[in-house]
């Protein structure tokens, strides 16, 4: 990261981060003028008792910080939501893309239960970066 503070400004943005959380391999919490989140969430793969533990944290720092704050979640959910918005339409938008998985339907009640929207559903690109591998 040195280089890029070098050539790119950098310095401002480490200025800017006021405190940062590691909640778990999973979830970190960074703090830079506003909450937010990073994320990698296990995959659909993963015992379900990895996935619930994740939610579980994410929900309790979640709960932890001032709604009165903005508040980002950005990272790697390793879902799949789907492209049917049946029952989500406060949640999604209408570009997701194929059937929902277990992880995406975790997201979708998180997102849903937390008055938040699945931010990537809500934009229209091509289908080569709908998904990633």
């Amino acid at each position: 990261m040195r280089g890029w503070h070098q050539t790119h400004g950098g310095q401002n943005l480490v200025q800017s981060v006021i405190a940062f959380q590691s909640i778990s391999d999973h979830l970190a919490i960074l703090t830079i003028n506003t909450q937010m989140f990073t994320i990698y969430a296990p995959t659909e793969t993963s015992p379900d008792s990895a996935k619930d533990d994740f939610y579980v944290k994410i929900q309790q720092s979640w709960d932890s910080i001032p709604q009165t704050d903005v508040i980002l979640l950005a990272g790697d959910f390793n879902t799949n939501t789907g492209a049917d918005r049946t029952g989500w339409e406060q949640t999604m938008g209408y570009f997701g893309h194929g059937v929902i998985n277990d992880n995406g339907l975790c997201l979708l009640s998180f997102t849903n239960t937390n008055n938040l929207v699945v931010g990537n559903s809500h934009f229209q690109l091509p289908q080569k970066y709908q998904v990633t591998w």
